[in-house]
């Protein structure tokens, strides 16, 4: 998960070790969201430093944090069990996971149906993924101008959606968190990282939390993702 500040001025102090707005306090109500089984067994999609990592397992989850970048994943295994790997590829079998949690990664990717058709493939019938995520919003022109990362990637609302449905599952929650965008914005541009033109351009974005079902029994072209083995 790449964050689209300039990381080595805002980490911890205003990211924390979550790298998204609203730190730890969105990401335990992701998890409240999703009421994983206790015990399941959940992957950290993206896992950064290992925030999220760490969460689950103070929460009783077996989690097992995946990422791409070996220098993050070397903070994160301070946290929890880890593996290399990208997203569009998991290097973990077909419904080996109870859950999926995804935090501001989504936005970062070109083709995010490749991401979420993994995710599908390596949950359990009746698993559940939860995506937090930054999103465009309607009065907001898309383009994210000089912004890279999460920022300059973000869609609407409603292709995130259409995204998930063509994954194959079923959207149980949408959450609107924009207030948490709007805080770290302010706290920013206070210690002078941020300016307001900065903000009132390409940074201003909205932040929701999704929570979606894998359907229990197989649908019309569920067996559309090829498992890794």
């Amino acid at each position: 998960m790449t964050s689209p500040f300039p990381e080595e001025l805002l980490w911890p102090q205003e990211l924390e070790e979550t790298l998204h707005p609203g730190g730890e306090g969105t990401s335990r109500r992701l998890l409240a969201l999703c009421a994983f089984v206790p015990g399941g067994r959940v992957l950290d999609a993206g896992c950064g430093r290992g925030g999220m990592l760490e969460l689950l397992g103070r929460g009783g989850w077996q989690a097992v944090g995946v990422d791409r970048s070996p220098e993050r994943l070397r903070c994160a295994a301070r946290r929890g069990p880890v593996v290399e790997g990208t997203l569009e590829a998991l290097p973990f079998d077909d419904g080996s996971f109870d859950g999926v949690v995804c935090e501001c990664v989504l936005s970062q990717s070109a083709d995010p149906r490749s991401i979420l058709g993994e995710f599908f493939r390596v949950l359990r019938p009746g698993g559940v993924l939860g995506v937090g995520d930054l999103f465009l919003p309607e009065n907001v022109p898309p383009g994210g101008g000089p912004c890279a990362g999460c920022v300059g990637g973000a869609r609407r609302g409603e292709e995130m959606e259409r995204s998930l449905a063509g994954a194959g599952f079923l959207l149980r929650h949408r959450e609107d968190h924009s207030r948490a965008v709007r805080e770290l914005a302010a706290r920013l541009v206070w210690a002078g990282i941020l300016s307001c033109e900065a903000w009132t351009a390409p940074f201003r974005r909205g932040y929701a939390l999704w929570v979606s079902g894998k359907p229990s029994s197989p649908g019309p072209g569920s067996g559309q993702h090829a498992g890794r083995g």
